[in-house]
């Protein structure tokens, strides 16, 4: 699966239903077998020839072994770790783990999906079919590619490769596909259908550029992309020697079925129903019917390499976000996938029939707000700093999310690997503000702040009238900078006009949530921060910046490449083209009879094929 690039655009309006989903607190740290053979590295998968969900096969540690320990009822396999080599930065996959005594096996599982349904598309294009629940859906059926990104260990796995070599130059990666892979219909899944689709997938659509493949950008990394049928192998070759997450990401799609979709347009819907209603799939589950407006029935798939999943049925329902306690109190839905309004999460804590699963990933939403550098007065970074200086974020928490959200400073969450603790958090303090501004030659007149231009500084803040909380945030701003002396307008747009607003830089302040990427890697941050930079709505250009993006996706050093994003983190946190707020807390609902629920560092509850071992107790 491959996260579309312009869904950006729509987690500005949409992403604090993003939020509700994600994954397990258990460490899942995978076992590793690695050899070197000449020149190229391999990394084998351990388990590429079973199947079973029981399977807990251990390898042998070459170092201090790493172990999880969890309750019975949510543990991931336990394994052991073994070096891997800085070449591939690949693992072998994580086995299912066994259910538990006291699961019971198969039955129905009922869950509530913010409406109407996704759509299931492997390739991920087109936004008009985007819904924000895409993500969560969409990995009940399609396997997310070669490799795999494990959200408990932030690392990447082998996933439909059986092993992975990088030869010498770092250039060029050779996959051997795994050979107990197969649709759902029983047929072999084979190097022709990731060569069909990727020859699909890395052309533009012309007719419809809004609707073409997400990670189209990211592809154009790639030089050439060579199946080998008879030897099962795929051979990635790059345009140059990146960073290996930058070259995963770049290399990883979910294959679509050639001999199904073989003649079919992969832009059209219309013209292909595979599309909207997928009929051959990869993943734990397949489609028996599916209405996005009313619900989807699913059946476990018995041909899904990893094992057949515990449910034998899964019914999507989609549902407002009001009405799902309701549902969840009356027994209609066994869990939620559905954004929970924030006032209502003390209520489902306190019902003694439900659970709340929270957690604060490292794969996070935040809030911002962004200034529109290329006018005055946004072209000075004081005014920036003086507004950041007088906005208390633990205020915005509990206005905006009711408390369910953690202080954020800049675009790299805390529990990253990347994360710079040394930066600004522009702790609260009107007289700072003040001092910042007064410091930068703006003067007071009375109670009044004066601009460069000796007149009043005035400006307009701008939100999304379908983002609620985003409304709360200006107007608790408007209120603290006429602290400072200066007139805010409050100035709510419908979605598509404040999109536009922001993209055509006729704005003066903003406020959105975005993140949700696939990986903790901070590469993605060059989209907003470099001049080249699709989502650069602050309009804001530092050559020290250029280079450091441009140097961190070819790092092959991890060490180095920390200190280059803690470079960028420190700048960005300095200038303020945008300033971080905070992080939301993500949490979902379930009934308590429903074990299994584990949460992870990543954004979505059932990333890593998680649902596929929940199960009912009673």
């Amino acid at each position: 699966m491959k996260k579309r690039l312009s869904l950006f655009l729509l987690t500005v309006l949409m992403a604090t239903v993003l939020a509700a989903c994600g994954e397990s607190t258990a460490t899942n740290v995978p076992a590793v077998a690695t050899t070197t053979t000449g020149a190229a590295t391999t990394v084998a998968n351990a388990g590429a020839t079973t199947t079973g969900a029981a399977t807990t096969a251990m390898v042998a540690t070459t170092t201090a072994a790493v172990a999880t320990t969890t309750t019975a009822a949510t543990t991931l396999a336990a394994q052991a770790v073994t070096a891997t080599t800085e070449d591939t930065g690949v693992f072998p996959a994580t086995p299912l783990p066994p259910l538990p005594a006291n699961a019971k096996k198969g039955g129905t599982l009922t869950l509530d999906i913010g409406g109407p349904l996704p759509v299931n598309l492997p390739a991920a294009v087109g936004t008009q079919d985007v819904a924000s629940n895409y993500f969560s859906v969409n990995q009940l059926f399609w396997e997310p590619g070669l490799l795999s990104f494990n959200y408990y260990s932030l690392r990447w796995e082998l996933g439909m490769a059986k092993d992975v070599k990088v030869d010498s130059t770092g250039k060029v990666f050779t996959f051997t596909l795994r050979n107990d892979l197969k649709w759902s219909d029983g047929s072999p899944i084979t190097v022709d259908d990731l060569q069909y689709t990727y020859d699909n997938i890395s052309k533009p659509n012309p007719a419809n550029p809004a609707a073409q493949y997400a990670g189209l950008d990211a592809l154009k990394q790639v030089a050439s992309y060579k199946a080998d049928a008879a030897t099962s192998t795929i051979v990635v070759t790059m345009n140059d020697v990146y960073a290996r997450d930058v070259a995963y990401y770049a290399m990883g799609f979910s294959p679509a079925p050639k001999k199904v979709w073989q003649g079919k347009p992969f832009f059209d819907p219309v013209a292909n129903p595979e599309l909207k209603k997928p009929s051959v799939v990869s993943g734990p589950y397949m489609i028996e019917s599916y209405d996005p407006n009313t619900q989807g029935v699913l059946v476990a798939n018995p041909n899904w390499f990893r094992g057949r999943a515990n449910f034998d049925k899964i019914i999507l329902k989609p549902i407002s976000p009001n009405l799902m306690i309701d549902s969840l109190r009356t027994n209609q839905a066994d869990a939620s996938f559905t954004y929970m309004p924030p006032a209502q999460y003390n209520e489902v804590k306190a019902n003694p029939n439900l659970n709340i699963y929270d957690w604060y990933p490292a794969i996070v939403n935040y809030r911002y707000l962004v200034f529109n550098t290329t006018k005055p007065p946004f072209d000075n970074k004081s005014l920036r700093q003086a507004i950041i200086y007088a906005t208390d974020r633990k205020t915005l928490i509990q206005l905006a999310e009711n408390g369910r959200a953690v202080p954020q400073y800049d675009f790299v969450n805390e529990n990253s690997p990347f994360y710079n603790s040394d930066v600004n958090h522009y702790d609260v303090n009107l007289d700072t503000a003040k001092k910042v501004l007064t410091d930068a030659g703006y003067t007071f007149q009375g109670t009044t702040l004066l601009g460069k231009d000796g007149q009043p500084l005035k400006f307009t803040m701008s939100y999304d009238n379908a983002d609620p909380p985003g409304k709360l945030i200006v107007t608790y701003l408007q209120a603290q900078l006429k602290k400072l002396g200066i007139e805010v307008a409050v100035e709510g747009k419908e979605s598509q006009s404040y999109l536009i607003g922001l993209v055509t830089k006729k704005y003066d302040v903003g406020t959105g949530i975005t993140g949700g990427t696939l990986t903790t890697d901070p590469d993605s941050a060059k989209l907003f921060f470099t001049k080249a930079g699709l989502y650069n709505v602050a309009g804001y250009v530092v050559p020290r910046l250029e280079e450091i993006f441009a140097s961190g996706s070819h790092e092959l050093d991890n060490a180095k490449r920390k200190l280059l994003y803690g470079e960028a983190q420190k700048i960005l946190t300095e200038d303020l083209p945008s300033a971080t707020l905070y992080a939301q807390i993500n949490y979902i609902a379930a009934s308590k009879k429903l074990g299994g629920i584990t949460t992870s560092k990543g954004a979505i509850i059932n990333q890593n094929n998680a649902v596929a071992t929940w199960y009912f107790t009673q």
